[in-house]
Order: structure tokens, then C-alpha cells, then sequence
């Protein structure tokens, strides 16, 4: 019988930074729609906040979809002696998000 992923130390390793990421990107998300929401809310509007949301979002977007699809990747390696491979769709969310 196997443990569970993350009680193996080799796994923790490889599967923490993912996470830390995940939760990153989380919480990146959620500032960012709170920066939108006030922006939308405000009376006055603001060019020069607009133009640095803008910038920020496309800046972040193609370092965030690098650093998931790593993780996605690190993940299927992981993942790919256990049953865990199967039941969590990565591989076909890795084809989505990596074709080539």
C-alpha cells in the first residue's frame, strides 16, 4: 500500500513550490479584482490606474501560465506511478495548456 503524495518527503519537495504558487496566483487574483472592482466603483475615472492594471495583468499573464505549466508538468511526473495520474485529469489539462 502506498502513502499518501504529500506524506513522502521526495514528493513535499517536488510538490510545495507548485502549491506556494498556486496560492500565489490566488491571491494575486484576488488583489487584482479588488483593484478592478474600485476602479469600476469610482466616481472619477482613472486613465493612469486603468493603464497600470493593464500593464500589470499583461506583464503577469504569460509568467503565471509559464510557472503553472511547470507545475502542471511537475505534477504528471510526480503523479505518474499512482493512481492520482488518472483521476486528476492533468494530463489532459496539460495538453490544453501545452499542445506541442
Amino acid at each position: 500500500k502506498q502513502a499518501p503524495m504529500l506524506k513522502n518527503p521526495a514528493h513535499q519537495v517536488r510538490l510545495f513550490p507548485c502549491l506556494a504558487i498556486a496560492y500565489m496566483g490566488h491571491i494575486i487574483h484576488t488583489e487584482l479584482e479588488t483593484i478592478q472592482k474600485r476602479l469600476l466603483n469610482s466616481d472619477q475615472t482613472s486613465v493612469q490606474l486603468g493603464t497600470e492594471l493593464h500593464a500589470v495583468t499583461s506583464a503577469g499573464k504569460p509568467v503565471y501560465t509559464w510557472l503553472a505549466r511547470g507545475c502542471i508538468r511537475k505534477c504528471l511526473e510526480v503523479s505518474a506511478d499512482n493512481a492520482y495520474l488518472t483521476v486528476s485529469g492533468l494530463e489532459e489539462i496539460l495538453l490544453i495548456s501545452d499542445p506541442a
